[in-house]
């Protein structure tokens, strides 16, 4: 299927490395603001932090969007608002293509603040340095083998044997396909995912062919993740395909979704927050394979159903099955 958007990238000439917080909250509010905008589908910045990330703003259109050049004074302009007057805004040459279809824009439209006014006073708690991380959890040995203890609790009725005889196999055939706890550069995962609420909802309902069309859609958007160059484009792709966070580090700097009035500067800042996108990277592409892993040893058994996920709904931890 040809690409739906295309997510487009702005530099903002403010300084490199740590500019501060009161700029990275005067870009972060342009951003917000240029999300009123008809046109624009998602609006984001990052960076700001540290040399590896130049202060930028993210816009996405619809992929047949063929005046991006005029939106610079737009970009200017709100940038303008919010006291950054004069600053150079560059176009980057970089464009992400994306395939959008109508849950993805949903949840891109509901990530819009109601209130914008609660959204901006958020922001500046936001973007300030990220708190001291707490000590690390020890790492988990074999993570695909605690997966399958969790799984093993669950004993559906329509599985014919215990679950946790199912299972029990699990870890070395997980693991010859590659998901090695040593690989996850956190060190500390013990929530393979963290969801929004409506995600959750659909993957909890979910029947029949709907089970891996929402298990793959999910697998998909880790890897999309695990291949990504910038913090932008994560909170794109985590926003869209109902993945809010990964890993307990980001959900711990990330905090109440609705406390935080921006989801997407929420994001982004939780990614800070977490060591960058690098460690997010990381991160996505083994829970991403043992999701694979989990899902593909199920299914070569003839069980596509049931399936079980660690979820975090609105601060609560949930364990299910269906």
């Amino acid at each position: 299927m040809s690409p739906t958007h295309k997510q487009t990238f702005w530099t903002i000439g403010v300084g490199s490395g740590d500019i501060g917080a009161e700029k990275r909250a005067q870009v972060a509010k342009a951003a917000l603001m240029l999300q009123q905008r008809a046109y624009i589908v998602h609006s984001s910045s990052a960076g700001g932090y540290i040399d590896a990330e130049k202060p930028e703003i993210a816009l996405t259109f619809p992929a047949d969007f063929a005046t991006v050049e005029i939106v610079k004074g737009e970009v200017e302009g709100a940038l303008a608002e919010e006291g950054l007057q004069g600053v150079t805004v560059t176009l980057e040459q970089e464009v992400g293509w994306f395939t959008f279809n109508e849950t993805h824009l949903e949840a891109l439209k509901a990530s819009i603040p109601d209130d914008f006014a609660l959204a901006r006073g958020r922001i500046d708690d936001l973007v300030r340095p990220p708190a001291p991380r707490p000590p690390t959890i020890p790492i988990h040995k074999d993570l695909a083998t605690e997966l399958a203890a969790i799984l093993s609790r669950f004993h559906p009725p329509t599985v014919p044997t215990p679950l946790v005889d199912t299972v029990a196999s699990l870890a070395p055939k997980a693991s010859a396909r590659g998901t090695n706890a040593s690989n996850i550069p956190s060190g500390d995962i013990t929530e393979p995912m963290l969801v929004t609420e409506a995600k959750y909802k659909r993957m909890r309902d979910a029947r029949d062919g709907k089970v891996e069309d929402e298990v793959n859609g999910l697998k998909n958007a880790l890897v999309q993740l695990s291949i990504t160059t910038k913090t932008n484009m994560a909170v794109l792709i985590m926003v869209a395909g109902g993945l809010v966070a990964v890993g307990t580090k980001m959900v711990s700097a990330y905090g109440a979704i609705v406390a935080a009035g921006s989801l997407s500067a929420a994001i982004s800042a939780a990614i800070t927050a977490i060591g960058g996108v690098a460690v997010l990277v990381g991160i996505a592409a083994a829970i991403a394979a043992i999701l694979l892993a989990l899902f593909l040893f199920l299914k070569e058994l003839g069980y596509i159903l049931p399936a079980c996920f660690i979820t975090s709904v609105q601060g609560s931890h949930v364990a299910d099955c269906w």
